[in-house]
């Protein structure tokens, strides 16, 4: 299984049953201004799930947990334990 994530630029595609936000990624020789306010995680699934209809679920930050590491510095836990 693969994973890969994306800082988004976020816009809204639409297909016969579907409807999802799409995210582009930025090459590493552009200088990025701002934060990315949120993810996209892709997975590879195995052959026999790749025709599956497609999952999509959203977050808010408040959901996810956070780590606090040191004064003013933490994490949130997106996947894994």
């Amino acid at each position: 299984m693969s994973i890969s994530i994306s800082i988004p630029i976020i816009t809204i595609i639409t297909m016969s049953n579907h409807t999802y936000a799409h995210t582009q990624t930025k090459s590493l020789s552009v200088t990025i201004t701002m934060l990315p306010q949120g993810f996209q995680i892709w997975v590879n699934v195995p052959a026999r799930h790749k025709m599956d209809d497609p999952q999509y679920g959203t977050e808010p930050p408040d959901r996810l947990p956070y780590i606090n590491i040191k004064d003013g510095v933490g994490v949130r836990v997106l996947a894994g334990t």
